[in-house]
């Protein structure tokens, strides 16, 4: 599952920002390496397996779900590309076009 989350973070950045820098994939990417040496560390002072997603999940989830949350996107990744802002202007019907159409 954080995989999957991950690889949504980086598809997210690059629909959110075409030519940018990929923001949510590193802090996505970040929180796991975290998780992971939680895991680690959980494994190293309790002396008994734990399971990763105990630790993996919620990192990645809290990491992207704050920055975005600061950075004023969140609603842009909870909607996924439905609530992307239009890039090509063509996607927009105007509202002739659309009485047009119905009528």
């Amino acid at each position: 599952m954080p995989g999957l989350f991950i690889s949504f973070a980086f598809s997210m950045d690059k629909k959110l920002r075409p030519e940018g820098k990929p923001f949510y994939f590193v802090i996505s990417v970040v929180a796991y390496v975290i998780g992971l040496g939680l895991t680690y560390l959980s494994l190293f002072l309790m002396n008994s397996a734990q399971p990763a997603l105990l630790y993996l999940v919620p990192c990645t989830l809290i990491s992207v779900t704050v920055a975005s949350a600061l950075r004023g996107e969140f609603w842009f990744l909870w909607g996924g590309e439905s609530h992307l802002p239009f890039e090509n202007p063509q996607h927009h019907n105007s509202d002739e076009e659309l009485s047009d159409s119905v009528a």
